[in-house]
């Protein structure tokens, strides 16, 4: 159930963030923005994935270690300039 996903991958996130690992938020974020687009919430998704980008940006991970997060942002309309990842 995606809605029971998000609730245990939103409070996960408090837990990503103590373990003091970008990477780790990155993640969680990530796989959180995949929960909220299986349940409908697009507008959720594309605030993770801004987060998510943000994170990337921090750590400076390269374009091509970004898959799963690009892949997300591709499904929502748009013009590339909204683009959050």
């Amino acid at each position: 159930d995606p809605d029971q996903a998000v609730t245990a991958l939103h409070q996960a996130l408090p837990l990503a963030g103590q373990a003091a690992s970008p990477f780790l938020q990155a993640r969680a974020l990530t796989v959180l923005a995949d929960a909220w687009t299986q349940a409908g919430n697009t507008i959720q998704a594309r605030a993770c994935l801004t987060q998510v980008s943000q994170l990337h940006d921090q750590l400076r991970i390269p374009e091509g270690h970004q898959a799963r997060a690009q892949a997300l942002a591709a499904r929502f309309p748009g013009s590339a300039g909204d683009d959050p990842v």
